[in-house]
């Protein structure tokens, strides 16, 4: 799972300073202060694991996000800043290369540069370290040529140097020049990693697939999810999640109904989930005749009659997908949501939180959630003072636009679910200002009609 992130120079941030992500970290503050801006980077992160071309150093425009050319995500559009990030993750390494020692940790870091000339966002360094220096990977850029510095933490505690020929940002294939022998190389690797990393003589390194894998974890549901349709047509292809705007949804449900053990994770769950939210009895799918198309169907809990997911209210269309994500993904995911709460009332938003921290505990699964929900904080600060979730949990920060860029702010709950520290200005205080301000002109109002009743007795 992702335990840490900094990144530097993208879009309103200057700096982000060091992020504790936590199982479920909640990201909130003023519209365009930055919060989407964390996901699309991890996304073009993402995205730039999966392409095929080993040349691309970042992509920012694939499938998962489009950012534009370099000076458009760049801060401030200063072409000449360079962009760098730091990611470390924990606990989901295979099996390999697991240490006797926890938590394990792989920690990344990269740095980019961007040439006006080429028009080519090029990496000037790569750093991989596995538990605090057991293995490390440093590669940098020497002119047009990388090298590759290699350590262990082996008894002869050598370092090796050799050429290097880049794969993508995370991973480096090492080679020899002609003629020229390998210096200072560790004859020992621990033994732990010799199944994980393939021979010197191939020079591949494979702890740099760890940091992809953790990579390949990340799931993003977008804030706008794609329009109830009245069928589906289904392949009969397991899809990977539900799609950015959870237009593989269906496809979801009838891959899990084909498995009893996907039936009983994610199926199961989520008939539970909709009864809870009060939207339906049960979820169906229906085929329509001999056909590949598939229709939706909420079974109403009053009338027990079935109904085609378009002609259900337009937040229980919404919903479905949330829920669905949640108890597909794989253990170990990251699951990146926007705005989950949208066109859904406040008591729904409230039950929301539930469903976030249960797919936190049982799914073992991470969820970052960008939110403008105070319902939603307040169910899980309500949990937490029931002990049903722990505060330790749960990472909240607030963003704050500023001159300088976005400040990013941590607020910390106390184990009976209280902010532990005044509320900055903005987060979400707007219900108890609208309150207050009801409150006086309802106040001046009354005054005001006894004032001039009084006079009209006076008269």
């Amino acid at each position: 799972m992702l335990t840490k992130l900094r990144i530097r120079n993208f879009k309103c941030f200057e700096d982000t300073g060091e992020m504790e992500i936590r199982p479920l970290t909640l990201l909130v503050g003023p519209n365009s202060s930055g919060k989407s801006s964390i996901m699309q980077f991890l996304l073009a992160l993402r995205q730039t694991v999966e392409s095929p071309d080993i040349q691309v150093a970042f992509a920012p425009n694939d499938s998962w996000v489009r950012l534009g050319s370099y000076p458009d995500f760049i801060f401030r559009h200063e072409w000449q800043r360079e962009l760098e990030a730091m990611l470390e993750f924990t606990e989901h390494l295979p099996a390999p290369v697991r240490s006797s020692r926890r938590p394990n940790k792989l920690r990344l870091k990269v740095r980019w540069r961007y040439n006006k000339k080429t028009t080519q966002i090029q990496l000037e360094e790569s750093e991989l370290v596995y538990n605090d220096g057991e293995f490390t990977q440093l590669v940098v850029r020497k002119a047009r040529e990388y090298e590759a510095i290699l350590k262990s933490t082996s008894e002869d505690g050598k370092e090796g140097r050799r050429e290097a020929l880049p794969v993508h940002f995370y991973d480096f294939a090492v080679r020899l020049r002609e003629g020229k022998k390998p210096t200072n190389l560790p004859t020992k690797v621990p033994s732990r990693l010799v199944t994980a990393l393939l021979s010197w003589q191939l020079g591949l390194l494979t702890v740099g697939q760890i940091a992809a894998l953790e990579l390949r974890r990340l799931f993003y549901l977008g804030p706008l999810r794609e329009f109830p349709q009245r069928s589906y047509v289904i392949s009969g292809q397991a899809p990977s999640d539900v799609g950015v705007r959870g237009e593989r949804s269906a496809e979801v449900l009838w891959f899990a109904s084909r498995t009893k053990r996907q039936r009983q994770r994610m199926l199961e769950n989520l008939n539970r989930w909709v009864k809870e939210f009060g939207i339906a009895k049960e979820v169906r799918l229906q085929r329509l005749g001999k056909s590949n198309q598939y229709q939706v169907l909420f079974v109403d809990a009053a009338t027990n009659l079935p109904v085609n997911i378009a002609d259900v209210g337009f937040g229980a269309s919404q919903l479905l997908p949330i829920i669905v994500q949640g108890f597909y993904a794989p253990p170990g995911s990251v699951l990146l949501v926007e705005q989950p709460e949208i066109h859904l009332h406040p008591k729904a938003q409230a039950t929301l939180g539930d469903l976030l921290m249960e797919v936190v505990k049982v799914g073992d699964c991470q969820i970052i959630v960008e939110t403008h929900s105070e319902h939603l904080l307040a169910r899980i600060q309500r949990r937490i003072a029931e002990q049903k979730f722990s505060h330790e949990q749960v990472a909240i920060y607030y963003f704050e636009p500023t001159p300088g860029g976005t400040k990013i702010h941590r607020i910390e709950l106390d184990e009976y679910g209280q902010l532990a520290e005044p509320i900055p200005e903005g987060f979400f205080e707007e219900g108890l200002e609208e309150a207050l301000a009801h409150m006086k002109a309802v106040g001046e109002r009354k005054a005001k009609e006894v004032s001039v009743a009084s006079e009209g007795m006076d008269n």
